[in-house]
């Protein structure tokens, strides 16, 4: 098996390609952009993007937009994986904080979340559409290790 190879810059053809496999609405190529307050890990194998985490920090506050990976290589830790380089990277930038937002319906992405150690600090009634509620959630950079599920 190809060694896996751990990236820190935007590619962004290959991560809405991973995209359009991953989600029912993926992002587009266009929704990627290669800027200073942007962060990126992703995990390659040979030329294969297998997954990557996505998102923006401002000044201490770190959002995480979007987590993705091959539907053919989920619950094989590369999830996990990518989310530690995502943490190590907001914490070398000073991040303190890293919030996210997702569905209360998607409890495989809950679970994952709250086993990585970020806790729900609120709820936006309908944020997705009637009856979907986005979970407001926070891992806090200073005193949460990097997780080993």
């Amino acid at each position: 098996m190809t060694k896996l190879r751990l990236d820190q810059t935007c590619h962004p053809g290959a991560f809405a390609q991973l995209e359009a496999q991953a989600f029912e609405r993926g992002w587009q190529e266009s929704q990627f952009e290669e800027r200073p307050d942007r962060i990126y890990t992703s995990l390659w194998q040979a030329d294969h993007c297998l997954c990557y985490v996505y998102g923006r920090i401002i000044t201490d506050e770190v959002e995480l937009w979007r987590i993705a990976g091959h539907p053919e290589r989920r619950r094989q830790g590369l999830g996990l994986r990518a989310l530690n380089a995502f943490v190590a990277e907001c914490r070398r930038r000073g991040g303190r904080n890293l919030f996210l937002e997702v569905s209360h319906h998607n409890q495989v992405a809950v679970i994952f979340y709250r086993n990585a150690g970020f806790t729900e600090t609120g709820r936006r009634v309908g944020y997705y559409g009637p009856g979907d509620d986005a979970l407001l959630m926070c891992l806090d950079l200073q005193t949460t290790p990097l997780t080993t599920l």
